[in-house]
């Protein structure tokens, strides 16, 4: 039977994070949107970093708080109630990580996630290279070798020389570790031609190039990752050469659940900012919540945001219970709930009227915010093909 219920301290973790969130976050995400403040807000982060937010998923051997994915999509949609930003760059560490403790051996785990429970500089962040500027939504699909990944690591002695260009990398300048997926074999697909390796930042031929302005999101960066003849040890390759494919699946059978929990808090926020505010506006010598078209409005959010929810909390359950999980799961979720943020935010703004579209008010960041959503971990698009491959297959329940 599938069963949500969390323990006393995690509900009381959740509390504490809701707390900080409201009241440190959102403050300087706002200032931040607005242009009243530049750069990264490591202040915060780190503020964060200190509470758990970037150990949740390790589990305790290493130093973690060894939370299931339930918990930890749950802590991260507390952050993304207050800003999606914010939870980007928390959620980021986790899904650098995720290919260590789903494709690594236990000596890589301990020395990489060891080291990232024991830093005590604050500052320390993963970022997953993955996406690169001729390849995004395809990195798991693509069976001609000429397409998907082309950042290559070629094996010279005990060390891999790597050279490419990933794009879109979240906490890409700021984060001190990575995973890389790479093409190890010129001559084979995703599926068995490419790999996953492990790294710090700082070495040799390895540089941040631009940084992106983005519509929304705007408190984490997105950057370039330039490899140039990078040299990494043997040890640096994460499993076996060729799994990169069925790693990224994995890693997607929980991050695209997690992108659908977060865009579910996303939509309740909506719902609860335009609730609020027809609960004060009066048109016709009445608060407009009385008018049944309002009304109507407010149930659909309601509606959305609540199944939103509960969809993305199975695909999580079920990669908790049954590892490494249903990536059609995490496809219905993810895309259903990053969609029905977009449509919730739309519909705040509908019952709000001309003051949603002012920068005073929450509701236009919330647009912006929602739309990406539906963009990263795999858009729509691309994951409702991906869903209708395996249902012609017979694989899609």
């Amino acid at each position: 039977m599938i069963d949500f219920s969390l323990t006393r301290d995690q509900e009381r973790f959740i509390d504490a994070i809701d707390r900080f969130a409201r009241m440190e976050l959102e403050p300087v995400a706002r200032a931040l949107d607005a242009g009243d403040s530049k750069g990264f807000p490591w202040d915060a982060a780190a503020q964060g970093i200190e509470l758990g937010l970037t150990r949740m998923a390790i589990p305790e051997p290493y130093g973690g708080l060894g939370l299931d994915m339930v918990t930890t999509a749950l802590v991260l949609g507390r952050v993304a109630y207050y800003d999606s930003g914010f939870a980007d760059v928390f959620g980021a560490t986790a899904l650098g990580y995720l290919p260590l403790l789903l494709g690594g051996d236990g000596e890589q785990q301990e020395q990489w996630l060891t080291r990232t429970c024991e830093d005590g500089s604050g500052r320390l962040l993963w970022a997953f290279a993955c996406t690169e500027p001729g390849s995004g939504s395809d990195s798991m699909s693509a069976k001609d070798p000429k397409h998907g990944t082309r950042t290559t690591a070629v094996r010279d002695g005990d060390q891999w020389v790597v050279n490419g260009r990933k794009c879109f990398i979240t906490n890409g300048g700021e984060a001190g570790l990575f995973t890389l997926l790479a093409r190890t074999d010129p001559a084979r697909g995703q599926d068995g031609g490419t790999s996953w390796f492990v790294h710090e930042a700082g070495l040799p031929g390895f540089s941040v190039g631009k940084f992106e302005s983005k519509m929304g999101h705007r408190v984490s960066s997105v950057t370039e990752l330039i490899y140039e003849d990078v040299r990494l040890p043997g040890e640096a390759l994460i499993g076996e050469p060729g799994n990169g494919a069925l790693v990224l699946e994995n890693v997607v059978s929980a991050s695209d659940p997690i992108i659908g929990l977060l865009s579910a808090s996303l939509a309740e926020r909506a719902v609860d900012l335009a609730e609020e505010y027809a609960r004060q506006r009066v048109q016709g010598g009445r608060p407009i919540i009385e008018h049944q078209l309002i009304q109507r409005k407010l149930v659909d959010m309601r509606i959305r945001a609540q199944a939103a929810r509960w969809l993305a909390l199975h695909a999580l359950w079920t990669f908790d219970n049954f590892p490494p999980g249903d990536i059609s799961l995490g496809i219905y979720a993810k895309v259903f709930a990053s969609e029905a943020g977009v449509q919730n935010a739309l519909a705040a703004m509908d019952v709000v009227g001309g003051y949603s579209y002012m920068r005073d008010y929450p509701f236009e960041k919330l647009l912006r915010d929602a739309k990406l959503n539906t963009i990263y971990e795999g858009s729509n698009d691309m994951l409702r093909h991906m869903a209708g491959i395996r249902m012609a297959e017979g694989g899609l329940r």
